[in-house]
């Protein structure tokens, strides 16, 4: 499941608007630990070329996965 989720974020990745990826993309996180948002933040950087100025996918895929990781253990389904 978690490879078809990392294949669905990179094809609709370049396809739809990314305040539309956000959501699925936080469920995701909080689910497992992310780390493959980092390298699709950083290919789409690479494929739209902004990495020269500032590569905000990659610096937003990073602040998503460490505000997941501090927030599992507030939700109450991760804490028994």
């Amino acid at each position: 499941m978690r490879v078809i989720a990392v294949i669905i974020f990179l094809l609709l990745s370049t396809l739809v608007s990314p305040w539309l990826l956000l959501p699925f993309a936080a469920i995701h996180a909080l689910a497992w630990f992310a780390l493959e948002l980092v390298f699709i933040g950083a290919a789409l950087d690479a494929f739209f070329g902004v990495h020269y100025v500032f590569p905000y996918y990659t610096v937003a895929a990073v602040c998503l996965i460490v505000f997941c990781e501090w927030f599992k253990p507030h939700l109450s389904f991760y804490t028994e």
